[in-house]
């Protein structure tokens, strides 16, 4: 089946946890777009070492394809992926280590690594030996970053000269802050990209971003119960598709996101949290709020479950039983990671249904 959803997920506990729980046909549907982080501390693994996540990803995705690229965040990050960002001999160190996932019968596509400061024969190099072990690499491109004309200009260069390698084109949209009324300073520079593409480019090219906040503190309103907000992504990525077409761009662009979740991470802080559980659906984010000593999670997951949306959901996947099994008393988990893995896997199910 053809592969229509690309979600984009650190590989973090709740996002690893949401992916372990998606159903068979849920993968044959989407194709997932791993940040690489460092794997949890104890006592025989005190390097916090990234192999135990690649052990982690295989257990989970078999010999399903996915990409690979190495997380920006520096909490999330270590001494090992700081080596494979270092653009050495044509970031020789990240090519080493996609040769030894590749080893590992692992089915990767990995991310192109470029900066705003690489030249041209830097990304040849890197994409010589990356695909001395893959058969084609991505190229991720942040579309809404400000400043990054010269690193645009070098990745146009490179796709002209080197598109037979690139099996995925992903414009990444970051964070949507709230509707985006005028597309045409996206169009503008996914336009530009496209012009260096032949009419008989194989690869997928991917349109993601998130709306989801990274605090949903901002969208409380007067219920303390049941809260709601849009979700930006799905009416950003149509935009996005009929303004290409009126530009006459004929490819076919396909539909990312960051899973439902925020494309930052704050440091982990020890505070006082509100047991909250969150229900997406295709446009809105329905969530409530409940302090445990009146509650918790199994009082907001009563309520959710009390949503018109929610009782006429036909939505078939292991969140949404979460959600039901806690309003009858049961709650799988009572930390906001666990919650955040329902959250998660509710949306990649329904986002991989409705573009299958």
């Amino acid at each position: 089946m053809p592969t229509n959803y690309y979600p984009i997920l650190k590989t973090t506990i709740a996002e690893m946890r949401a992916l372990k729980k998606l159903d068979v046909n849920t993968w044959k549907n989407f194709t997932p777009i791993l940040e690489l982080t460092k794997s949890r501390k104890s006592k025989n693994n005190q390097e916090s070492c990234v192999y135990r996540k690649i052990d982690e990803i295989k257990e989970l995705i078999g010999t399903n394809e996915f990409i690979l690229d190495l997380t920006s965040i520096e909490s999330l990050s270590n001494e090992q992926i700081e080596s494979f960002q270092s653009d050495a001999n044509g970031f020789e160190n990240w090519c080493n280590f996609i040769s030894d996932v590749r080893s590992n019968n692992l089915n990767v596509v990995p991310v192109l690594i470029a900066y705003p400061d690489s030249t041209l024969d830097d990304l040849l190099l890197e994409s010589e030996q990356l695909c001395t072990s893959v058969k084609k690499i991505a190229v991720r491109i942040p579309i809404c970053e400000p400043d990054l004309d010269d690193l645009f200009f070098t990745l146009r260069k490179f796709i002209r000269q080197n598109h037979t390698d690139i099996g995925c084109l992903i414009f990444d949209g970051g964070y949507i802050f709230d509707e985006i009324s005028d597309v045409s300073p996206l169009l503008n520079i996914i336009y530009e990209f496209y012009s260096e593409l032949p009419d008989n480019f194989y690869g997928k090219i991917v349109f993601a971003s998130s709306s989801f906040p990274a605090s949903t503190l901002e969208k409380v309103s007067g219920d303390k119960f049941n809260n709601s907000f849009p979700l930006q992504t799905l009416p950003l990525f149509e935009k996005v598709v009929k303004g290409l077409k009126v530009l006459g761009i004929k490819k076919t662009i396909v539909f990312g996101d960051y899973a439902c979740i925020h494309p930052n991470r704050n440091e982990s802080k020890a505070y006082n949290w509100i047991p909250r559980i969150d229900y997406p659906t295709s446009n809105m984010i329905y969530f409530s709020r409940n302090r445990r000593e009146e509650g918790g999670y199994i009082e907001c997951a009563k309520r959710i479950t009390l949503l018109t949306h929610f009782k006429i959901d036909t939505l078939k996947c292991w969140g949404m039983t979460e959600i039901r099994k806690t309003s009858a008393g049961d709650p799988g988990g009572k930390s906001p990671s666990y919650w955040i893995s329902v959250r998660s896997n509710i949306h990649m199910s329904r986002m991989a249904l409705i573009n299958g």
